[in-house]
């Protein structure tokens, strides 16, 4: 996880908060570059409301 993408991510104004939420959930599986490639599913398993 990069905790410096995450501050960066609740920086940003987005008005969506589902969008906001997958971009949080983005940088929960980021590394120290940023990169980060979770699956449509992965990403749908993390963000799913319950």
């Amino acid at each position: 996880m990069s905790i410096e993408a995450m501050a960066w991510a609740f920086k940003q104004q987005i008005p969506n908060p589902g969008a906001k939420l997958v971009l949080l959930a983005l940088c929960d599986f980021a590394d120290e570059s940023w990169s980060c490639f979770p699956g449509q599913e992965t990403l749908s398993t993390k963000t799913a409301r319950v």
